[in-house]
């Protein structure tokens, strides 16, 4: 009597072990297909922001599907190949200015909120505050007229006079 007590309880033991696992195997598979949904639904997402991104840059960037390049012949230089000279006239920066254009550039041709690249705009702003150092009689920058564009120019070459005056003892060039 007791053995088959005993056999029960195992029995009883072991159906809800197995309703356990059951109970647990599922649970663990809906939330893996939650997860396979979300995933799914990001995937998604970032192949359509994606091309969103290569829409907004391939108008700036030249055209999108890659242009083919010829095979390299024997004794021909890496710099030759088309792709090549591609990427290297996309690196190509202009020359340093002189500081007396870009004095010049900032008073007289655009306002200062016309500038497209805003590196460009800082870099020039800081230039003409260094020169403005330069001036101990100060400046007058006002005026449309081809006289007064003259004395502003006057004015860039006296500030970048001035400047040379304390670089030259140093060895020290501007840009």
């Amino acid at each position: 009597m007791g053995t088959q007590h005993g056999d029960s309880q195992q029995a009883g033991r072991g159906q809800t072990d197995e309703t356990r696992t059951d109970e647990l195997l599922r649970k663990q598979t809906t939330l893996l297909e939650q997860q396979t949904k979300i995933v799914d639904g990001l995937l998604k997402q970032a192949r359509l922001l994606s091309d969103r991104v290569q829409k907004l840059e391939g108008s700036s960037w030249g055209p999108a599907t890659p242009l083919p390049v010829p095979p390299l012949q024997p004794g021909a230089s890496e710099v030759n190949r088309p792709a090549a000279r591609l990427a290297a006239a996309g690196r190509r920066k202009s020359g340093p200015k002189s500081l007396t254009a870009v004095w010049f550039e900032w008073f007289c041709k655009l306002e200062p909120y016309a500038h497209e690249d805003r590196r460009r705009y800082h870099e020039m702003k800081v230039t003409v505050a260094f020169m403005r150092l330069f001036l101990p009689n100060g400046y007058d920058a006002t005026g449309n007229c081809a006289a007064d564009k003259e004395r502003i120019l006057e004015t860039g070459r006296e500030a970048e006079a001035n400047i040379r005056v304390l670089l030259d003892p140093h060895h020290e060039k501007a840009k």
